[in-house]
């Protein structure tokens, strides 16, 4: 078997129905943002890097977007 053919296949039999009902997951179950655990996160694991909001990290640099900027 090719293995063009063979992506395809797998496509097909496995990869496909697996998004396919995760979508259809998603939208059956709408979950409810928490923004503070969101704001607790952004201030523990992205603060060394980004700019947050008034806060950030020590140097700054154009290279590491803020977090206003990726919104």
């Amino acid at each position: 078997m090719q293995p063009r053919a063979r992506l395809a296949m797998v496509w097909s039999a496995i990869i496909a129905p697996v998004i396919f009902a995760t979508v259809l997951q998603a939208k059956a179950d709408p979950v409810e943002p928490d923004v503070e655990e969101g704001d607790r996160l952004a201030h523990n694991l992205c603060i060394n890097c980004h700019v947050v909001d008034n806060q950030g990290p020590v140097i700054r640099t154009d290279q590491v977007p803020s977090f206003p900027w990726i919104a």
